[in-house]
């Protein structure tokens, strides 16, 4: 309580708040008269969202489920509109690959907004089955954003992968989704700007995942063998600096195969992916 004196009206006043000047506005006062300030602080609030858990394309959505320590009521938004959509708690799933979906709650007067929480799920392929010994790596694959699969709610599990294609996996999992840029100007003459996977190209050599094919060219038809794999894999891990020709890594000297003796196209990056456990 503040007694206004001296002064015929009171305006407004000045006080420090949690270190920082507030401003407070107050009705014209007579002298004599006293008023009352209450300051509150405002609190935070934390959302807890579990896993929805993977779900097989034409199954039930899962009704979501989270809460705001301050008890009050979280919205829900999916970042992944095309493969599900979210109505109030309930989700509809729209075709295989990853679903993402944020939990928030924006505060009022007394709590501030929570730190969304995002959960992801994979709406399961067609054809990879539970059991299969790619199943997790592919459900994660989807989950992240990284590949959408192949069509017609499959992931063709055994079909090849092109240079295009593996470009554009590698560069997701970089950089976390599409939302990067490129040069406009083409690296390679046998990619220009309309061609498929064009920007993912045009990144993996900005980042020296690759250097192409041969003098100028990347080759994007052309499959990726498994040694070429080993150095696209370890760059993106290691980085250029470590990875690059010649690299600066530890692996061992000592072939870890019977097929990949010291000296062989990619015979460092191989050893490295067998001493991260990437392959067996």
């Amino acid at each position: 309580e503040v007694a206004v004196s001296q002064l015929t009206t009171v305006a407004s006043m000045n006080t420090a708040i949690s270190g920082g000047a507030a401003r407070i506005t107050l009705p014209a006062l007579n002298t004599g008269e006293v008023f009352r300030i209450t300051l509150m602080s405002v609190q935070s609030q934390t959302i807890t969202f579990g896993p929805p858990g993977n779900q097989a394309l034409g199954a039930t959505a899962p009704s979501l489920s989270a809460v705001a320590s301050s008890g009050l009521p979280v919205t829900f938004s999916s970042t992944s509109p095309g493969v599900c959509t979210v109505s109030g708690s309930t989700v509809t799933i729209l075709t295989s690959g990853g679903c993402s979906i944020t939990a928030s709650q924006t505060g009022n007067a007394i709590y501030a907004a929570a730190t969304p929480v995002a959960q992801r799920f994979t709406v399961l392929f067609a054809d990879i089955q539970p059991t299969d010994f790619d199943a997790n790596a592919a459900d994660l694959l989807a989950q992240y954003g990284i590949t959408a699969g192949c069509g017609n709610n499959d992931y063709c599990p055994n079909a090849n992968v092109t240079r295009a294609q593996m470009a554009i996996f590698m560069v997701r999992a970089i950089e976390g989704g599409d939302n990067f840029t490129s040069s406009p100007t083409p690296y390679f003459t046998d990619v220009q700007t309309t061609d498929f996977g064009f920007k993912w190209i045009q990144k993996m050599k900005e980042l020296g995942i690759t250097a192409g094919c041969g003098t100028n060219t990347y080759c994007p038809n052309d499959n990726v063998t498994r040694a070429q794999m080993a150095i696209f894999i370890v760059r993106a891990r290691l980085g250029v600096n470590l990875a690059g020709s010649p690299p600066s890594f530890t692996y061992s000297t000592t072939p870890s195969f019977t097929d990949v003796a010291a000296g062989d196209f990619g015979f460092a990056w191989i050893q490295r992916m067998k001493r991260d456990s990437i392959t067996a």
